[in-house]
């Protein structure tokens, strides 16, 4: 993790994806792919409006 932070990666990528537990990776992989497929349920909806 230090070699990480040390270069910059850790600060790109977020510092909230970064989990100290593999549970909690899962966790946090869940909510990202919940949230694009909300974004792109919702953007499919909006061109079908059109």
């Amino acid at each position: 993790m230090r070699v990480m932070e040390k270069s910059g990666f850790l600060e790109k990528a977020g510092a909230e994806n970064f989990c100290g537990h593999i549970d909690d990776a899962l966790k946090r992989a869940a909510e990202i792919t919940e949230k694009e497929e909300t974004y792109r349920t919702g953007v499919k909806d909006q061109c079908r409006r059109r």
